[in-house]
């Protein structure tokens, strides 16, 4: 039995909305792979987490320089 024929056996239909079943699968599929690559890539750490001394805001830099002078 293929999956589209135990499909209408259970819901009597293999579209929704003019499109076929397997579409609203792939897309299903599609979306839980991203959400899933979204997960172990936030959850990752950086290699080499920037310290506070490598930032120094613009406002700050430029006092910096109009002392220098």
């Amino acid at each position: 039995m293929s999956f589209r024929q135990l499909w209408i056996y259970l819901f009597g239909t293999s579209e929704w909305l003019g499109l076929d079943i397997g579409f609203y699968v792939s897309l299903g599929l599609v979306v839980l792979l991203i959400i899933l690559m979204n997960i172990v890539f936030w959850s990752l750490k950086p290699l080499n987490p920037p310290t506070a001394t490598d930032k120094v805001p613009v406002s700050a830099a430029k006092h910096e320089q109009e002392e220098e002078k």
